[in-house]
Protein backbone atom coordinates (compact mmCIF):
# COMPACT_ATOMS: atom_id res chain seq x y z
CA UNK A 1 0.00 0.00 0.00
CA UNK A 2 1.34 3.55 -1.30
CA UNK A 3 1.28 6.45 1.25
CA UNK A 4 -1.32 9.41 0.01
CA UNK A 5 2.00 11.41 -1.27
CA UNK A 6 3.17 8.46 -3.06
CA UNK A 7 -0.03 7.21 -4.40
CA UNK A 8 -1.09 10.46 -6.08
CA UNK A 9 2.43 10.90 -7.60
CA UNK A 10 2.11 7.69 -9.19
CA UNK A 11 -1.54 8.58 -10.54
CA UNK A 12 -0.01 11.59 -12.05
CA UNK A 13 3.01 9.62 -14.00
CA UNK A 14 0.62 6.69 -14.53
CA UNK A 15 -2.13 9.53 -15.92
CA UNK A 16 0.20 11.05 -18.38
CA UNK A 17 1.27 8.07 -20.27
CA UNK A 18 -2.27 7.55 -20.61
CA UNK A 19 -2.83 10.70 -22.37
CA UNK A 20 0.28 10.22 -24.18
CA UNK A 21 -0.52 6.46 -25.26
CA UNK A 22 -4.25 7.95 -26.35
CA UNK A 23 -3.06 10.98 -28.32
CA UNK A 24 -0.92 8.10 -29.75
CA UNK A 25 -3.83 6.00 -30.77
CA UNK A 26 -5.00 8.10 -33.20
CA UNK A 27 -2.30 7.95 -35.61
CA UNK A 28 -1.56 4.24 -35.48
CA UNK A 29 -2.98 2.68 -38.86
CA UNK A 30 -1.54 -0.75 -38.65
CA UNK A 31 -4.16 -3.09 -37.29
CA UNK A 32 -1.33 -5.18 -34.69
CA UNK A 33 0.41 -2.18 -33.54
CA UNK A 34 -3.02 -0.53 -33.14
CA UNK A 35 -3.78 -3.85 -30.45
CA UNK A 36 -0.97 -3.86 -29.05
CA UNK A 37 -0.96 -0.27 -27.97
CA UNK A 38 -4.56 -0.44 -26.99
CA UNK A 39 -3.78 -3.66 -24.32
CA UNK A 40 -1.00 -0.97 -23.38
CA UNK A 41 -3.79 1.53 -22.86
CA UNK A 42 -6.20 -1.06 -21.18
CA UNK A 43 -3.50 -1.81 -18.82
CA UNK A 44 -2.52 1.44 -17.42
CA UNK A 45 -6.09 2.46 -16.65
CA UNK A 46 -6.53 -1.02 -15.03
CA UNK A 47 -3.69 -0.02 -12.75
CA UNK A 48 -4.94 3.76 -12.71
CA UNK A 49 -8.39 2.83 -11.39
CA UNK A 50 -7.23 0.31 -8.51
CA UNK A 51 -4.37 3.31 -7.65
CA UNK A 52 -7.81 6.02 -7.57
CA UNK A 53 -9.79 2.91 -5.81
CA UNK A 54 -6.72 2.67 -3.40
CA UNK A 55 -6.42 6.50 -2.63
CA UNK A 56 -10.08 6.97 -2.12
CA UNK A 57 -10.68 4.04 0.56
CA UNK A 58 -7.66 5.98 2.09
CA UNK A 59 -9.98 9.42 2.13
CA UNK A 60 -13.34 10.58 3.25
CA UNK A 61 -14.65 11.03 0.10
CA UNK A 62 -18.67 11.98 -0.53
CA UNK A 63 -18.31 10.74 -4.39
CA UNK A 64 -17.13 7.04 -2.80
CA UNK A 65 -20.02 7.02 -0.58
CA UNK A 66 -22.95 8.13 -2.46
CA UNK A 67 -25.55 5.80 -3.96
CA UNK A 68 -23.61 3.81 -6.97
CA UNK A 69 -25.20 4.31 -9.81
CA UNK A 70 -25.56 0.77 -11.32
CA UNK A 71 -25.71 -0.35 -15.76
CA UNK A 72 -27.01 -3.64 -16.41
CA UNK A 73 -26.00 -5.20 -19.90
CA UNK A 74 -28.14 -7.99 -20.93
CA UNK A 75 -29.61 -9.01 -24.70
CA UNK A 76 -32.42 -10.64 -22.92
CA UNK A 77 -34.63 -8.97 -21.16
CA UNK A 78 -35.86 -11.35 -18.28
CA UNK A 79 -32.06 -11.52 -17.03
CA UNK A 80 -32.15 -8.04 -16.64
CA UNK A 81 -35.38 -8.38 -14.76
CA UNK A 82 -34.40 -11.21 -12.37
CA UNK A 83 -30.82 -8.64 -11.63
CA UNK A 84 -32.29 -5.45 -11.40
CA UNK A 85 -34.81 -7.26 -8.87
CA UNK A 86 -31.81 -8.22 -7.20
CA UNK A 87 -29.50 -5.66 -7.20
CA UNK A 88 -32.71 -3.59 -5.98
CA UNK A 89 -33.25 -6.21 -3.03
CA UNK A 90 -29.57 -5.87 -2.20
CA UNK A 91 -29.81 -2.07 -1.76
CA UNK A 92 -28.75 -0.39 -4.85
CA UNK A 93 -31.52 2.56 -6.45
CA UNK A 94 -30.11 3.76 -9.07
CA UNK A 95 -29.87 0.68 -11.67
CA UNK A 96 -30.62 1.10 -15.63
CA UNK A 97 -30.79 -1.41 -18.57
CA UNK A 98 -29.59 -1.68 -21.97
CA UNK A 99 -30.47 -4.33 -24.19
CA UNK A 100 -26.84 -4.73 -26.08
CA UNK A 101 -23.88 -2.78 -25.96
CA UNK A 102 -23.79 -0.40 -28.03
CA UNK A 103 -26.73 1.21 -26.25
CA UNK A 104 -24.88 1.04 -23.00
CA UNK A 105 -21.73 2.87 -24.54
CA UNK A 106 -24.32 5.63 -25.35
CA UNK A 107 -26.18 5.64 -21.69
CA UNK A 108 -22.21 6.13 -20.45
CA UNK A 109 -21.33 8.54 -22.48
CA UNK A 110 -24.50 10.29 -21.75
CA UNK A 111 -24.34 9.88 -17.99
CA UNK A 112 -20.63 10.89 -17.79
CA UNK A 113 -22.12 14.43 -19.49
CA UNK A 114 -24.79 14.97 -17.22
CA UNK A 115 -21.91 14.30 -14.49
CA UNK A 116 -23.91 11.37 -13.05
CA UNK A 117 -21.47 8.63 -14.16
CA UNK A 118 -22.38 4.74 -13.87
CA UNK A 119 -19.52 3.88 -11.06
CA UNK A 120 -20.88 -0.15 -11.90
CA UNK A 121 -21.24 -1.95 -15.67
CA UNK A 122 -22.82 -5.20 -15.30
CA UNK A 123 -22.51 -7.26 -18.73
CA UNK A 124 -23.64 -10.48 -20.29
CA UNK A 125 -20.26 -11.47 -22.18
CA UNK A 126 -22.51 -13.02 -25.32
CA UNK A 127 -24.89 -10.60 -27.04
CA UNK A 128 -25.58 -10.26 -30.26
CA UNK A 129 -23.35 -7.29 -32.54
CA UNK A 130 -20.62 -6.27 -29.89
CA UNK A 131 -19.74 -8.90 -27.22
CA UNK A 132 -19.40 -8.22 -23.61
CA UNK A 133 -15.82 -8.23 -23.54
CA UNK A 134 -15.58 -5.87 -26.19
CA UNK A 135 -18.20 -3.37 -24.28
CA UNK A 136 -14.95 -3.80 -21.49
CA UNK A 137 -12.44 -2.77 -24.06
CA UNK A 138 -14.56 0.04 -25.49
CA UNK A 139 -15.03 1.44 -21.86
CA UNK A 140 -11.27 0.49 -20.58
CA UNK A 141 -9.98 2.81 -24.11
CA UNK A 142 -12.66 5.74 -23.67
CA UNK A 143 -11.02 8.49 -21.36
CA UNK A 144 -14.41 9.34 -20.01
CA UNK A 145 -15.77 6.38 -19.14
CA UNK A 146 -12.50 4.20 -18.45
CA UNK A 147 -12.96 4.86 -14.31
CA UNK A 148 -16.64 2.59 -14.21
CA UNK A 149 -16.06 -1.13 -12.46
CA UNK A 150 -17.19 -3.56 -15.23
CA UNK A 151 -17.77 -7.15 -14.29
CA UNK A 152 -18.52 -9.63 -16.93
CA UNK A 153 -21.60 -12.22 -16.42
CA UNK A 154 -20.47 -15.38 -18.15
CA UNK A 155 -21.79 -19.37 -18.71
CA UNK A 156 -17.45 -19.99 -19.20
CA UNK A 157 -15.45 -20.51 -16.38
CA UNK A 158 -12.89 -21.73 -17.97
CA UNK A 159 -9.22 -20.81 -17.64
CA UNK A 160 -8.41 -18.92 -21.01
CA UNK A 161 -11.88 -16.68 -20.77
CA UNK A 162 -10.73 -15.52 -17.42
CA UNK A 163 -7.54 -14.56 -18.94
CA UNK A 164 -9.01 -12.70 -21.47
CA UNK A 165 -11.54 -10.82 -19.49
CA UNK A 166 -8.30 -9.82 -17.25
CA UNK A 167 -6.35 -8.26 -19.71
CA UNK A 168 -9.11 -6.44 -21.02
CA UNK A 169 -8.93 -4.70 -17.31
CA UNK A 170 -12.23 -6.82 -15.91
CA UNK A 171 -13.01 -5.59 -12.16
CA UNK A 172 -14.89 -9.01 -11.61
CA UNK A 173 -16.75 -11.95 -13.42
CA UNK A 174 -19.74 -13.69 -12.39
CA UNK A 175 -20.66 -17.46 -13.63
CA UNK A 176 -24.33 -17.86 -14.51
CA UNK A 177 -26.69 -18.68 -12.94
CA UNK A 178 -26.09 -15.45 -10.75
CA UNK A 179 -28.13 -15.75 -7.07
CA UNK A 180 -28.70 -13.29 -4.37
CA UNK A 181 -25.98 -14.50 -1.92
CA UNK A 182 -23.60 -14.49 -4.89
CA UNK A 183 -24.60 -10.61 -5.74
CA UNK A 184 -24.38 -9.29 -2.23
CA UNK A 185 -20.61 -10.94 -2.45
CA UNK A 186 -19.58 -9.17 -5.04
CA UNK A 187 -21.69 -5.93 -4.68
CA UNK A 188 -21.92 -5.52 -1.04
CA UNK A 189 -18.86 -3.46 -0.77
CA UNK A 190 -20.72 -0.76 -3.31
CA UNK A 191 -23.25 -0.44 -0.44
CA UNK A 192 -20.86 -0.21 2.92
CA UNK A 193 -20.76 3.41 3.42
CA UNK A 194 -24.23 4.36 2.40
CA UNK A 195 -26.59 5.14 5.52
CA UNK A 196 -29.27 2.67 5.66
CA UNK A 197 -32.78 4.30 5.99
CA UNK A 198 -33.94 4.00 9.86
CA UNK A 199 -36.75 1.59 10.48
CA UNK A 200 -40.28 2.51 11.55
Amino acid sequence: MFNKKEGSLLKTLISKEIDQLRGSLESITEQAERETAENELISLVTIYNKLKRDILNQQDNKLAHAMPRVLLVDDVESMREVAKKMLSELGFRKVDEARNAEIALKMLDKAYIEGQPYKLVITDWEMPGKSGLDLLKDIRINENISEADVFLLTSHGAQKNIVQAINAGVTGYLVKPINFITLQKKFGKYLAHIEKPAMA
